[in-house]
């Protein structure tokens, strides 16, 4: 922010201090928590928790110049990457300095724009043919449809058609949905866990041993990792969602690797990974199971699988039960599709030429967004943001939640309004809506999530109008919502669907 006072050279003084008691407490209402300190201290709240300085930056200046600062003077909170490398091993959601930037080349390449373009032709395919399969007969028959589950598939399957370049069978589907849903509880839970009372990520750190130049520590690592596998509820956990990979990538193996992996194309995404390891595949020999560079493709997959469809079909679900209740904005979304599109699939092309859909969606997730708070980073060396002195070691936040729902920007903010993002707001900073974060890490899925996303809605127009199935229908309350990894609807919310119609 711009500011006539030149900035301090001292951090500030705490605006609150809090016992660890009091942490603990704070924990179950962690979103309340920080809407009550940005409404009691300001745009920037500094807070002592029982001894660790955090600060948070509540005006879109101050979080854009947080984010966009250098990426190397930052790393992750540690607890977050401690957590999530249980999961999806040394994947870029964990990794820092030059093995993160060499990891985000290799996806920024997946996910380039010409790329992705010649992509959505099959995108639309299994949009289309999900939609077909299972919403449809159901819309037919009157029946209340829970739309969730649905989201959840169709994301799923877009995923796994960019990765392996095949569909999930039904069985894989459940699986893995089942198991993704624990693990995200899971693994928030452990995120605010007080460490000894974490014994999967003290095993997890001292397994760290097994690369110890002393042979008796790296022995001890080597048993302490066979416990750590043993006993990790998270890899249990995750075991269905791993082997799928680990098979997908022994089925891509030949055509990533050996004499005539150039006759092959890179279509499936696991082949490009696979290739971003051997660049050189005429050098390579076909490696075993277990091979580290195939771990390493594998921790990537995860990744992608898991961040590639959780918070499209978590974001989907709210755009959904938004929707239904605002009648005369569902009107104007299925008017536009069926003025445009005249009953046809969508084109790359049409997604451009669909504002209002493309509004409902964008106001979706400024109310909800999937993701309600950033990483939390600490600082490697002391540095400004505005009048902001920020020492090393200090703990940033940025919370997309509270940004979105300010009312400096969004006037009555709780309403669902996607006339926001059809006209321009000339007073409304840059950053005020940042669901995909911003600067050197911003979400590599951006674009695919936002396609995804339009295609999936626009088919969901072309087969009708929908409302709750509840008792009031849209003047029913909106769903209660849960805060795991991303924030999920804490109930089901069927819906009605009122036509059905091209």
């Amino acid at each position: 922010m711009q500011t006539d006072t030149a900035p301090s050279p001292q951090p500030r003084q705490p605006d609150a201090r809090h016992s660890l008691l009091d942490f603990l407490r704070l924990v179950p209402r962690y979103q309340a928590h920080l809407e009550d300190s940005h409404a009691r201290h300001g745009d920037v709240v500094r807070q002592d928790y029982a001894g660790q300085m955090a600060t948070d930056f509540f005006h879109p200046d101050d979080a854009r110049d947080f984010m966009q600062h250098e990426p190397d003077d930052l790393v992750r909170w540690e607890r977050g990457p401690e957590v999530f490398a249980r999961l999806q091993g040394q994947s870029v959601l964990v990794t820092e300095g030059e093995v993160w930037k060499a990891q985000r080349r290799v996806l920024l390449a997946l996910f380039h724009p010409q790329r992705l373009n010649g992509a959505l032709p099959r995108l639309q395919q299994v949009v289309a043919s999900e939609a077909d399969a299972v919403l449809a007969p159901l819309v037919q028959a009157g029946a209340a449809v829970d739309l969730a589950p649905w989201f959840t598939q169709v994301s799923m399957q877009l995923i796994a058609r960019l990765l392996f370049d095949r569909p999930l069978a039904s069985r894989e589907v459940t699986q893995c949905s089942q198991a993704i849903t624990e693990l995200s509880a899971r693994g928030m839970r452990s995120m605010f866990m007080l460490p000894w009372l974490d014994p999967e990520g003290w095993l997890s750190r001292r397994s760290a041993w097994r690369h110890h130049p002393q042979p008796f520590l790296r022995a001890c690592g080597r048993g302490l990792d066979t416990l750590r596998h043993g006993l990790s509820t998270t890899q249990r956990g995750a075991r269905p969602l791993r082997q799928l990979i680990e098979r997908q990538i022994m089925q891509a193996l030949p055509l990533a690797t050996g004499a005539d992996a150039h006759q092959h194309d890179d279509q499936a995404w696991v082949v490009a990974l696979l290739r971003a390891q051997w660049p050189d595949p005429a050098d390579h020999t076909v490696p075993l199971r277990g091979d580290a560079h195939l771990e390493a493709v594998a921790d990537q997959c995860m990744t992608l699988f898991l961040a590639g469809h959780e918070t499209t079909a978590t974001s989907l679900q709210w755009w959904a039960s938004a929707l239904a209740r605002s009648p005369a904005w569902m009107a104007q979304a299925h008017e536009e599709v069926r003025r445009v599109l005249e009953g046809r699939p969508p084109a790359a092309a049409d997604l451009a030429n669909l504002p209002v859909v493309q509004a409902t969606l964008k106001e979706a997730m400024r109310l909800y967004p999937a993701v309600p708070a950033l990483f939390t980073r600490r600082t490697r060396c002391p540095f400004h943001v505005g009048r902001t002195w920020l020492p090393k070691g200090e703990m940033v936040r940025v919370t997309p939640w509270v940004m979105q729902r300010d009312a400096r920007w969004w006037p009555d903010p709780l309403v669902f309004n996607p006339q926001r993002f059809l006209v321009r707001d000339d007073h409304r900073p840059r950053g005020a809506w940042m669901p995909f974060g911003t600067g050197a890490r911003v979400c590599v899925g951006q674009g695919l999530a936002q396609a995804e996303m339009a295609l999936v809605a626009v088919r969901l127009l072309q087969i009708g109008t929908w409302a709750p199935h509840a008792t009031g229908g849209p003047d029913a309350p909106m769903p209660e919502g849960r805060w795991d990894v991303t924030y999920r609807q804490a109930s089901h919310d069927p819906m009605a669907f009122a036509s059905l119609r091209g």
